[in-house]
């Protein structure tokens, strides 16, 4: 989860009415984050809930092939590498890639049903992050709004 705090989106974790900010830019200076104490580069802010006004989930994803992926992360076993999850839409009313699938894209099955492939970023068409409300619809017991400002879709350099 996440919030745009003076306009910059820091990282949001609530439990029982308090919440924590995570800031890990280190070139944003907010004179109420306290300074750093260890090496880790990110600075906490506790906060009451009633204190943010915004929250929202983000997505990334990326086209391989012409088809839409989630971005799990960037691979750390290679350089330029990203670990994209297959994504299989519900109106397909299916839980497994074809065999065909598996074959283009170079799908593993890492769990049931979660098939994976890791993808040099030169192969990646483009890469987007994807901004959602925290409501009842996402399984959040938190109900803050979306920051009105904030672009729902955001292309990412890469």
């Amino acid at each position: 989860m996440y919030t745009l705090y003076k306009g910059v989106i820091i990282e949001l974790m609530c439990s029982k009415g308090k919440c924590n900010l995570y800031l890990r830019d280190e070139s944003v200076d907010f004179p109420e984050f306290p300074k750093l104490s260890n090496d880790n580069g990110v600075r906490t802010l506790s906060l009451l809930q009633e204190q943010i006004n915004n929250a929202f989930l983000i997505y990334t994803f990326a086209m391989f092939k012409g088809r839409k992926f989630s971005v799990d992360a960037k691979y750390s076993g290679e350089p330029d590498t990203y670990k994209l999850t297959f994504l299989i839409p519900k109106t397909e009313n299916r839980l497994t890639a074809t065999k065909q699938e598996t074959e283009k894209f170079d799908l593993k099955e890492e769990e049931r049903f979660i098939y994976v492939t890791l993808v040099h970023k030169v192969e990646i068409e483009r890469m987007w992050e994807e901004r959602f409300p925290v409501n009842e619809e996402y399984n959040s017991k938190y109900t803050l709004p979306f920051p009105g400002q904030l672009a729902n879709v955001e292309e990412i350099a890469f």
